[in-house]
């Protein structure tokens, strides 16, 4: 396994760990904490997207970039519990393709 290949698989654990936590806090109410988790995972996921990019990955950076603009929409609209839908349903299942 090349070191790129690597570094790429332990972020997008990191990412899915990070989008998971984001999502629980946004059920659970601490919405707070969960815009907090937000901010702190887009540097990341900007990351881990930019490697896939490299790798040719179109429909599914496409498909996450779509999920993503959906669910910071609902954050501009103040509505985490759409929020966390579009992640946990959205976001978290392309990531996890990768």
């Amino acid at each position: 396994m090349s070191g790129d290949q690597k570094s790429e698989d332990t972020l997008k654990l990191e990412v899915v760990s990070a989008l998971q936590k984001t999502v629980d806090c946004f059920r659970q109410g601490s919405d707070e904490q969960g815009y907090l988790n937000m901010l702190q995972l887009m540097q990341p996921l900007e990351e881990l997207i930019n490697m896939v990019a490299r790798r040719e990955n179109a429909p599914t950076v496409m498909q996450i970039n779509a999920n993503l603009s959906e669910a910071l929409q609902a954050m501009e609209q103040g509505d985490p519990l759409l929020l966390a839908d579009y992640l946990e349903y959205g976001v978290l299942p392309s990531i996890s393709e990768l």
